[in-house]
């Protein structure tokens, strides 16, 4: 039988990080260039380097994440001065202009102050700034049953 957990007794807000096995793109070693074709160098573990060319990556990008593809809220790790934190970027429509705003809120910890780090008008100026990095999230929710 499963145990029943008190979602009482839970903290308000708790932020985890798992930690997930690099991809093949962060074994990057480095760069070069042939003529006109630029080419990435690769290694796997202790293995040989090994070329790919780069192709032209379509899209609106900033920092390594496509812009365009971006749906909101979206979670985040970014870099507030130097210390990494984690976060969720949502898309605000601001009433006094009618133009939209972007806002970080920070999940590293919960705390008693207002955890918005910063409005930007543009998502691209956000994600430089700060070095934003996407990540995928989950967001789970306790409510008692009626």
């Amino acid at each position: 039988m499963k145990k029943q957990v008190d979602y009482r007794k839970l903290p308000y807000f708790e932020t985890k990080v798992v930690k997930v096995r690099k991809t093949e793109e962060e074994n990057l070693c480095g760069g070069i260039r042939i003529g006109d074709k630029g080419y990435r160098v690769f290694r796997k573990g202790k293995g040989v380097p090994y070329l790919k060319e780069i192709k032209q990556k379509k899209g609106n990008w900033a920092n390594g994440e496509n812009l365009d593809k971006i749906k909101f809220p979206c979670f985040c790790s970014f870099m507030y001065g130097a210390e990494k934190c984690y976060g969720e970027i949502n898309k605000n429509l601001v009433f006094k202009t009618n133009e939209f705003e972007f806002t970080m809120t920070d999940l590293t910890k919960q705390t008693k102050r207002v955890s918005i780090v910063y409005g930007y008008p543009t998502l691209k100026e956000m994600i430089e700034e700060l070095k934003v990095k996407i990540k995928p999230g989950k967001v789970v929710i306790f409510e008692e049953e009626a």
